[in-house]
């Protein structure tokens, strides 16, 4: 998460243990309880949810399957740098052009090939198309038409219906 740029104490952390009666396959999820006897709350834990669940429990032999450590951050508290910044329009977007299969057609078709980071915010682009970018490849097919907002995050609508049908 610092990776991230989120600070330590916007983390919450939830704890799960995966459990299951041994010889079985099937498991159930409990929330770990943080404090001491941690091992009997939770085989208590286990056998309550069993009973809850399935209508029975038995005081038979637990089996950890997995433990799990969540860690999650509201979405405000995060600056979205991840977000892509559109290109200032100085360079040409363009890279190129690929022969790419879709399954929907019978035969390869030429689309063209753009620098995500450098297409500039306004930029509209009919498909068939490629944007790559460092972390992903977005291909928009034919019949499909994409500009880029301001916040550099690519609006891809189908071309083929109306305006009107597209904001009902």
């Amino acid at each position: 998460m610092a990776a991230e740029r989120v600070a330590l104490e916007q983390v919450k952390r939830f704890y799960f243990a995966d459990l299951c009666y041994a010889g079985q396959s099937h498991h159930l999820q409990l929330a770990i309880p943080l404090g001491d006897d941690l091992i009997p709350q939770l085989r208590a834990d286990f056998i309550a949810m069993h009973k809850q669940l399935y209508g029975h429990a038995v005081d038979s032999p637990i089996r950890f399957v997995n433990l799990r450590v969540v860690h999650t951050v509201a979405a405000d508290e995060v600056t979205p740098h991840w977000r892509t910044t559109p290109g200032t329009g100085a360079g040409n977007p363009l890279k190129g052009a690929r022969s790419v299969s879709l399954p929907d057609l019978p035969s390869p078709i030429e689309a063209q090939v753009f620098d995500r980071t450098s297409m500039p915010a306004g930029m509209t682009i009919a498909g068939p198309f490629i944007a790559e970018q460092e972390d992903s490849t977005i291909l928009v097919g034919p019949g499909w038409e994409a500009v880029v907002a301001g916040d550099g995050s690519l609006v891809i609508t189908n071309s083929t219906l109306s305006r009107s049908e597209c904001h009902q």
